[in-house]
């Protein structure tokens, strides 16, 4: 089961650094995985905006 913690299979390894956006993971399985990118942006404290982008990360053997 895929929640937002464990949008693939990581072994509960999924991390999203909230400061710097750095995602980091180990992957428990090979794949084609698509996980979406919210990014909100404020100035002074004030909402000025978002975007959102896919990622298609594919995971295979070595």
């Amino acid at each position: 089961m895929f929640t937002p913690l464990n949008p693939f299979p990581t072994n509960l390894t999924y991390n999203v650094n909230p400061s710097t956006g750095a995602v980091s993971f180990t992957a428990a399985a090979t794949g084609a995985y698509v996980i979406t990118v919210k990014v909100s942006e404020y100035r002074a404290g004030v909402f000025i905006g978002s975007v959102m982008r896919d990622l298609q990360i594919v995971v295979q053997k070595l």
